[in-house]
């Protein structure tokens, strides 16, 4: 059913409220369980690299190296590469957590 210009203008801040009040409010915390799950699953994915590069070299004073995968020549890859072997060292900072499934069931 088409409605006018004005009509629709009057029904924006419904909408507004319905959509980022109700509905995003609602998928909050949904949302924060599937992003989560993304995060540690890319941590799991790099894990292995991490043991693959991560040694520590005998009788040198640094304490830890990493095997740059080949063609990571560049300085700045190395040192990207260099932090997020650092991170995923480091493990996952928030652990795994699942939504009530009442949180699921509606829209």
């Amino acid at each position: 059913m088409p409605i006018s210009e004005n009509d629709a203008y009057r029904s924006l801040e419904s909408i507004y409220e319905w959509l980022f009040d109700n509905f995003f409010a609602y998928h909050a915390s949904t949302i924060a369980e599937f992003l989560n799950d993304i995060r540690l699953a890319i941590h799991r994915y790099l894990r292995a690299e991490f043991v693959r590069s991560h040694h520590f070299p005998a009788g040198e004073e640094i304490l830890y190296r990493y095997r740059y995968p080949p063609g990571c020549d560049d300085e700045l890859a190395r040192a990207m590469y260099w932090d997020l072997m650092n991170k995923i060292g480091k493990g996952p900072f928030f652990p795994k957590f699942t939504v009530t499934q009442s949180l699921k069931d509606q829209f």
